[in-house]
């Protein structure tokens, strides 16, 4: 498969639309886009944010001539090889010396010569093109290289409407040893091997590569994991049949293992899928070696479980100097990266944004839950950055005492000549990051702007960095510090509240084997929807015996019916706990009743519950909830009763993007197995939350995703 395989983008440049409609006129035979352009402002522009295959522009243009153009142009790493056509009227040698001075390819008089303007656009096209092979062809096994495969992945993308692509992940078994035992060169011969193997399997859209060392890349746009699979165990029986013969008249074979995940099922952009792909080659090399597997969440595997628990030592800051949180660089090392870019950078795009808690979920659900939602917010920054700007992203901390962060486009073209672009692009992706995060009771506030870059005046970009910052800070002062939720909460402690149930409502907890209901539980009810924060709005209004009795009241008018499935309660922690589990056997007399202890405070609660154990009520159990993952859990797991484990909400938020939280959580999942500890996932907003849940075998979950395929299958 060549370049010459996707129609080539011409960016036709001139004032005049007559010219533009005889150029297009004269190319229309070929293959070709079109990106036209008035000015050289405009025409940067569209650079930006698409880079064409040549250009072909006017020598006169408005305010910047073309000459201008064409020097921005051949500055650029990325652009500096584009085909660049001169036309003009003029006749004057001097102007032609310059234009082949400054770069030009080609320089036409007008009226143009149709047929000279074609064949001279093919032949440039062409030329280009070969050079462009060179460039992205591996050298030892003429595969596409990992560069290429990238663009071309992007490009299926792009194409594909509604489809499937799968993609394979292939990595020579025990290479290491061949080079060791047989020498470098027949190694060589082994991927050069492979190489032919997977050439001989592809086809116009079968697009292999070579990823790198050892490692292949396999890409199939329109067919599932399962044909995905099929096609590489015959490529991979095909190899291991092979004999290789050394000096020495000695044969051996070799084989390989493979993994594959498949888009959108499996990641909604590359680097989700090349991470899934990889989390199925190492369970395949785990399982023993020439296989090939299809991504499951479960493959983040149990067996370094408790190495990784021990292995965060630092407290602040990681080995490299990065926020331990988030896994950012702070401004300074990220601005001292970009420095040392090699290309010419004339500006900087820079986006900062704040993130502002709507709840106090620090202080009631612990700060390890808050740092579960700012590693989060990190990823979820970089992956809407990645589905609306084509140009470098780079993440980093604002500061040291804040989760804040800027992100920075550094680019080849100047960002300042469309300014205005450039906001809407951050506004789009602002709103993706807010989206993302809805239900996770965050809100953020952002702005923009274009900073220009001078490496001598490094100061002076800084100081233009923190006018943007202060430009948010301004805007977030404005942002309510609580959630409504907890006021709306407020009314139905006073002793003349109305019906409860006016300011709650139930909700479910679901058994994930049979979708029936298993527990109930209320959530606060506001006009501005349902937030399930009902232990915040308790920490901070249940103070005494006369909130506690009304706090039960309303719970019990909230679950007045279904009887026969067990009530969660959050733990109060402002109330001593015999004195609530008195209160609350009582007001629940005839129901199974689960009290809910948060992991934060949880110590004093159980010291409290062994001392009361010989006379606890019939109808109370214990659970754990917002679990997050600790070095002190496995001790209360495995000392205390409990009917229920609930990880925390915040663990569990786009879980599919870390593979790291499921090797834990599945560690978890498999201590409490062995104690006999049901599990429960708190709060699922996202389908792709909902099957990783479901991979790790956790017993039951509750939120947004499952009741709205309850209501999907019409059954509840």
């Amino acid at each position: 498969m060549t370049r010459e395989s996707f129609p080539n983008t011409v960016l036709i440049v001139t004032p005049e639309e007559q010219d533009i409609n005889h150029i297009i006129n004269v190319l229309s035979e070929g293959a070709y886009n079109y990106i036209t352009a008035k000015t050289v402002v405009e025409a940067l522009s569209n650079i930006t944010y698409k880079l064409p295959d040549i250009i072909i522009s006017d020598l006169a243009l408005p305010e910047i001539d073309g000459l201008d153009l064409l020097r921005k142009i051949r500055t650029g790493i990325k652009t500096r090889l584009i085909p660049f056509i001169f036309l003009s009227e003029s006749h004057d040698t001097f102007d032609r010396i310059e234009a082949y001075q400054s770069g030009a390819d080609a320089y036409l008089m007008k009226p143009v010569i149709p047929e000279e303007l074609k064949a001279l656009t093919k032949s440039k096209l062409k030329q280009l093109n070969e050079f462009y092979h060179l460039s992205v062809t591996d050298e030892l096994t003429r595969l596409y290289n990992r560069r290429e495969f990238l663009k071309r992945f992007n490009s299926e993308i792009h194409d594909t409407e509604n489809g499937i692509i799968s993609l394979a992940l292939i990595d020579i078994d025990h290479f290491k040893r061949v080079n060791d035992q047989y020498g470098h060169q027949m190694g060589d011969n082994v991927l050069m091997t492979l190489g032919d193997v997977l050439k001989r399997h592809s086809t116009e859209r079968f697009f292999p590569a070579r990823f790198g060392g050892e490692e292949f890349v396999m890409l199939f746009p329109g067919l599932s994991s399962a044909e995905a699979k099929s096609k590489i165990d015959e490529i991979r029986d095909e190899l291991k049949g092979i004999d290789f013969k050394t000096g020495n008249r000695e044969i051996f074979n070799v084989s390989f293992s493979a993994g594959i995940a498949e888009y959108p099922a499996m990641g909604n952009n590359l680097s989700h899928l090349l991470s899934r792909a990889d989390h199925a080659l190492y369970a395949a090399k785990e399982e023993g070696r020439n296989l090939t597997l299809v991504y499951s969440s479960v493959m983040a595997r149990n067996d370094r479980f408790w190495e990784y628990l021990k292995a965060r030592k630092e407290v602040y800051l990681d080995s490299n100097g990065r926020d331990l949180v988030t896994g950012a660089c702070y401004l300074p090392a990220v601005l001292e990266e970009i420095t040392n870019l090699d290309f010419e950078i004339k500006s900087i795009g820079a986006m900062h944004i704040s993130i502002s808690s709507l709840i106090d979920i620090e202080t009631v659900r612990g700060i390890k839950n808050y740092h579960y939602d700012m590693e989060n917010i990190a990823r979820v920054i970089m992956a809407s950055c990645g589905n609306h700007f084509p140009s470098d992203t780079y993440l980093s901390m604002a500061d040291i005492y804040e989760h804040d962060f800027f992100v920075l486009f550094p680019s080849i073209v100047d960002f300042s000549f469309n300014v205005d672009k450039f906001h809407e692009l951050c506004t789009e992706i602002a709103g993706e990051i807010d989206h993302s995060l809805s239900g996770n009771n965050y809100g953020i506030c952002f702005s923009s702007d274009v900073v220009y870059f001078e490496k001598d005046s490094p100061w002076d970009l800084i100081r233009n960095l923190k006018k943007i910052r202060e430009e948010t800070l301004q805007r977030i002062s404005q942002s309510p510090e609580t959630n409504g939720a907890v006021d709306t909460f407020r009314t139905i402690l006073r002793p003349d509240s109305g019906d409860a149930c006016n300011v709650c409502s139930r909700r479910f907890c679901y058994d994930l084997r049979t979708m029936k209901k298993s527990f109930q539980y209320a959530v606060i009810t506001d006009e501005k929807g349902e937030h399930a924060v009902l232990d915040i709005a308790v920490h901070k209004l249940v103070k005494d015996v006369s909130s506690l009795q009304r706090f039960l009241d309303c719970m019990k008018n909230v679950c007045s019916d279904n009887r026969d499935i067990p009530v969660l309660l959050p733990h109060i922690h402002n109330v001593p706990m015999d004195v609530y589990i008195k209160h609350a056997a009582t007001a629940f007399s005839e129901r199974e009743l689960v009290i809910m202890v948060n992991e934060k405070g949880c110590d004093e609660v159980f010291r409290t519950v062994d001392g009361l154990r010989s006379g606890m009520p019939e109808n109370f159990s214990l659970g754990l909830s917002n679990c997050f993952i600790g070095n002190n859990i496995l001790n209360i797991i495995s000392m205390t009763e409990l009917r229920l484990l609930s990880f925390s909400e915040h663990s569990l938020r786009n879980i599919h993007l870390f593979r790291e939280r499921i090797k834990v959580i599945n560690g978890v999942k498999i201590f409490t197995d062995q104690l006999g500890i049901q599990v429960m996932a708190e709060n699922i907003y996202l389908e792709e939350e909902f099957h990783v849940v479901k991979d790790l075998g956790i017993c039951f979950v509750s939120g947004p995703y499952p009741e709205h395929l309850m209501e999907r299958n019409g059954s509840g």
